[in-house]
């Protein structure tokens, strides 16, 4: 047995992943590797940056978690592997929020409801991070308790970054045309969201606040869904996991913020519409494809 393969097993088995994913790792994920390594070799000593974008539950952690630990198993390149997720506003935020623009806002995930200020802040340190060499930290959101990790829990940057990940559902998506606007892509936003403010207005953050950060990027990766009627079932599995690892650590009773199956069935309805809209615009807009299906093997690399 290579040494390769124990680190890929030892991997496959810290995630609790399917089989099958030791055949993706070799398939896809470490051409993949090898070929952001190259490019970020010619980067002049700065920091490549890799967008990831994937629906909820499509596996973009899974693969930038392994980015980072095979890239320094084998090159000892140093990796920063952060996540949109990880700048959600505090449920306090939120609640002002859904006061001052609309209700919707006090549940977490469509633009708007991220700090984009620290996010883009964060963005720039990490960029200068190889020239000043200071250390900083990077923001942690805890989706258990829903609220940011106190600032003692933020990961520490005290080294030169090689390379750095950036994953979100909606990141690197582009805001869509107001005439996609009028019409409700489902019940929430027909019964909750009957004159579009709300949709208008995660386009309007998504266009002033989230797209300039995109520049940030050197390379994108998209993650593609066979359909948003996956995500369903995914996002339940990634709450079931976050259920045990819950009880793992804390071994008390489950904060209430963790969601049941009526609550996720609701929830992912927030994230439809610019899932869907990703759907259609970022294959041609990625400068990578991984096209899944329903068991997230990867059907098409391009």
């Amino acid at each position: 047995m290579t040494e390769l393969t124990v680190f890929i097993g030892k991997f496959v088995r810290e995630h609790s992943l399917p089989k099958h994913y030791f055949t993706l790792i070799k398939l896809h994920f470490i051409p993949f590797c090898e070929e952001i390594y190259q490019l970020a070799n010619n980067k002049n000593n700065l920091p490549f940056f890799v967008g990831v974008n994937g629906c909820q539950g499509s596996g973009k952690t899974t693969l930038s978690q392994f980015m980072k630990r095979y890239l320094f198993f084998k090159y000892q390149t140093r990796v920063v592997a952060t996540s949109l997720d990880d700048f959600y506003l505090s449920k306090n935020e939120r609640k002002q929020l859904a006061v001052n623009v609309h209700p919707l806002f006090e549940t977490r995930g469509v633009p708007g409801t991220h700090d984009t200020v620290l996010f883009s802040k964060t963005l720039v340190l990490l960029n200068k991070n190889n020239a000043v060499n200071e250390p900083f930290k990077i923001p942690r959101f805890d989706k258990a308790t829903d609220e940011p990790c106190g600032v003692n829990q933020w990961k520490v940057i005290n080294e030169p970054v090689d390379i750095v990940i950036v994953e979100g559902w909606c990141w690197g998506v582009n805001a869509q045309p107001s005439e996609k606007l009028s019409k409700a892509v489902n019940s929430l936003e027909l019964e909750e969201d009957s004159q579009s403010l709300w949709r208008q207005a995660v386009n309007r953050f998504l266009k002033q606040q989230y797209q300039p950060l995109y520049s940030a990027m050197n390379y994108w990766l998209y993650i593609k869904a066979p359909s948003f009627e996956h995500v369903f079932q995914w996002r339940l599995e990634q709450e079931r996991k976050l259920i045990f690892k819950t009880k793992k650590s804390a071994k008390t009773c489950l904060p209430k913020e963790i969601m049941n199956e009526t609550q996720v069935a609701r929830f992912i309805l927030f994230f439809q519409r610019l899932t869907e809209h990703a759907f259609m615009t970022m294959p041609t807009e990625a400068d990578k494809v991984f096209e899944l299906d329903c068991n997230r093997n990867i059907l098409s690399d391009r």
